[in-house]
């Protein structure tokens, strides 16, 4: 744990599948997407969620352990099941999603027992992960713990990537959305916004008053996803448009962002320059977007 990284979030089951096809059983969510990314690209990653004590989160956990994720942070409700969700896609590959999760575990794990001795763990990661996905599970109390955890880590000397994911139904309204979303940001070093979701808190913002109002906000480092038009990366006080490289025919973009975040991350803790890493980033997320769900079968990551 110590030096490590750490991704707080929620694991569902995932069905996914086109016109015409059976559903096809995995399993998703946003940070857990990048937590599994992330090591498989050999940065190992603790995931501090909270299951149920059904078949269906023991088979999550030993998915997750195969796939080389530590679970030695997902605590146990003695009520309620992981949630679920299915991908519908267009003919661009463009995903719908419909989710049934109100009874997940994930929503009271600031209520369990062990959560105090989990946090205090979580402190000691050198990295900590979360999303507007992550901060949209909790009500304000919980946020209030999230953004505790986020200090400690900083205080330690670690770093706070937030990867924004907005996704409305998680929400009352944009503008609860919009104040955790400010409140928690400027405890974030490593900003991962998408320009979509930017768009939607604030219509009519442009790529780079995203990215320059992130920085303003106390972001170190920034790496804007701007979709089949690439990456705009933000580091050392230069703003970089990072183009794609090649363009892909879309399957299902389920994941390309949170495996966009993953690669990218890696790369930095490699040694590598934003905009190298933001190359592997998009070459990542192309991968991801050829192949139905989110989450692509070991064999298909591609070559750093």
């Amino acid at each position: 744990m110590r030096g490590g990284i750490v991704a707080v979030g929620e694991g569902m089951i995932e069905f996914a599948g086109g016109p015409g096809e059976l559903w096809r059983r995995s399993y998703g969510g946003d940070t857990l997407n990048l937590a599994t990314y992330l090591t498989r690209l050999g940065h190992p990653v603790s995931f501090l969620t909270a299951l149920g004590q059904d078949e269906d989160s023991d088979e999550l956990e030993r998915f997750w352990r195969q796939d080389g994720i530590d679970t030695g942070l997902v605590l146990r409700a003695d009520q309620g099941c992981p949630g679920l969700y299915l991908i519908r896609t267009d003919d661009r590959g463009e995903r719908r999603f419909a989710f049934w999760r109100d009874n997940s575990p994930a929503r009271r794990l600031f209520e369990l027992p062990g959560i105090d001795e989990a946090l205090e763990r979580a402190t000691e990661a050198q990295l900590l992960v979360l999303s507007g996905i992550t901060l949209s599970l909790f009500d304000g109390a919980g946020r209030k713990r999230l953004a505790r955890l986020a200090d400690a880590v900083r205080g330690r000397g670690g770093d706070v990537a937030f990867d924004t994911n907005y996704r409305p139904a998680g929400w009352a309204g944009h503008d609860g959305a919009r104040a955790a979303f400010d409140a928690f940001a400027p405890l974030v070093t490593i900003a991962l916004p998408g320009l979509e979701d930017e768009q939607a808190l604030r219509p009519g913002l442009c790529a780079e008053a995203v990215v320059a109002r992130w920085h303003a906000l106390g972001a170190r480092e920034v790496a804007l996803k701007l979709g089949t038009a690439g990456a705009l990366v933000l580091a050392d006080g230069a703003t970089v448009a990072v183009p794609v490289e090649q363009r892909v025919a879309a399957l299902d973009t389920t994941g390309a962002g949170d495996a966009f975040g993953a690669a990218y991350l890696a790369s930095r803790r490699d040694g590598m320059d934003p905009v190298t890493s933001a190359k592997r980033a998009q070459r990542l997320a192309a991968a991801v977007v050829q192949h139905a769900g989110a989450l692509i079968p070991k064999a298909a990551m591609p070559s750093p």
